[in-house]
């Protein structure tokens, strides 16, 4: 209980640390954008970043005339998700496809092999 607690106190400081007079200094100063809208790294996520990659998994990292460099949650790329999208149905679509065939070949087979067990048994008569 005072780990957490301890962790809890520690995680409020650093934002406060790192973010507090920083904090939307976009909106209230000139800023350039360092690096544009990116997914969060799962290091990122599990640092003093979490509460920035928290929001959309997404950050931008700028720097305010002033304060210096921020990061800020941006939305997700829209084309970036359509990307990911579109790939995983095409090889859904591919999957689906060669599975189709492979059936429709072991059944021809199949059939085949009942064909000939028949004609066997046919011609033992």
């Amino acid at each position: 209980m005072k780990f957490v607690t301890f962790f809890v106190v520690l995680q409020s400081f650093l934002v406060m640390y790192c973010l507090g007079s920083k904090e939307n200094c976009w909106e209230k100063e000139k800023f350039n954008i360092t690096e544009k809208c990116r997914p969060c790294t799962a290091v990122e996520s599990a640092t003093i970043h979490s509460i920035v990659c928290e929001e959309t998994g997404y950050m931008d990292v700028i720097i305010c005339s002033q304060s210096g460099p921020v990061y800020r949650s941006c939305p997700q790329d829209r084309k970036l998700e359509a990307s990911a999208f579109w790939k995983f149905q095409i090889s859904m679509i591919s999957v689906s496809l060669v599975s189709g065939i492979v059936v429709m070949l072991r059944m021809k087979k199949l059939d085949q092999m009942n064909m000939d067990r028949i004609q066997k048994q046919l011609s033992a008569l």
